[in-house]
């Protein structure tokens, strides 16, 4: 009975750190930016889940050319190479406005999108992300600081449902294009006129700083009436998704059937 009792203990622990290891996580992405009058767009939004040594950029520092990519095309590619290069295990996704009007799968104002992921508790224990401001010539949004946005404890436990809110205050001028009206990109990965190098810092974009865009036309060829204000602009939530994978179910099973039949051949033995 005691052998009985402590290898069912075991399965159930293999059981449970199977399902502590691997979880579904649903994340929702909502540009806040007010509809009317007509607010700021998003690149595509990448994430990045990694185990906090993967740091992004840093503020006072001249920008890499991944982070320049990022805010003056929206292109997050070469992040996302440099991420999955430094480490293997980490996961990534770009999430796009499934009901935007714009071209390139750009957020508009007061759009949402929502995906769901399978992540390891250890390896992908932090979030990093990262998005273009449209329209801007450098402005990008992303945590600098790699523990800012944490998923999971130490333990591998999952930390419950989490939102994190950034207002125009928090939005990033990539300092390596001047700012400009004519080389600024109205649409995603366009950058036709290419204002002069600006040779700066990554420093807090202004609020005032994408003011003189105001009253231009937006992607899908609206006024925009409102660019940087400290209101909340972008909001990022986690939660634990409902139902766990058909993978998920198959490895307890399987760990489950595991544990009978080394019960039963323990058995066999002691007849």
């Amino acid at each position: 009975m005691k052998t009985k009792t402590f290898l069912t203990g075991i399965v159930l622990g293999l059981a449970a750190t199977l399902q502590l290891s691997a979880t579904l996580i649903q994340v929702t992405v909502d540009n806040l930016a007010p509809a009317n009058p007509t607010g700021v767009y998003f690149s595509p939004v990448w994430f990045g889940f990694h185990d906090g040594t993967y740091d992004l950029f840093d503020p006072n520092t001249a920008a890499s050319s991944n982070i320049e990519m990022l805010a003056e095309l929206g292109n997050s590619a070469p992040i996302n190479t440099s991420l999955m290069s430094a480490q293997p295990g980490a996961t990534s996704y770009v999430v796009t406005d499934p009901m935007s009007p714009a071209p390139t799968g750009q957020f508009a104002p007061g759009h949402s999108a929502t995906f769901t992921l399978d992540l390891d508790a250890f390896a992908n224990r932090y979030l990093s992300f990262g998005l273009m401001v449209v329209p801007s010539n450098d402005t990008f949004m992303a945590n600098a600081e790699p523990l800012a946005m944490t998923l999971f404890d130490a333990g591998g436990n999952f930390l419950g449902p989490q939102s994190w809110t950034f207002s125009g205050a928090q939005a990033w001028d990539a300092g390596t294009e001047t700012n400009g009206f004519l080389g600024a990109a109205f649409i995603v990965g366009s950058d036709p006129l290419l204002s002069p190098a600006e040779g700066g810092m990554i420093h807090t974009q202004p609020l005032t700083g994408l003011d003189e865009f105001v009253g231009s036309m937006t992607p899908v060829n609206t006024t925009l009436g409102q660019a940087l204000t400290a209101e909340p602009l972008l909001r990022i939530s986690v939660a634990s998704a409902a139902v766990p994978e058909p993978g998920t179910y198959g490895l307890m099973a399987a760990a489950g059937l595991m544990g009978l039949v080394i019960i039963r051949r323990i058995r066999r033995q002691a007849v």
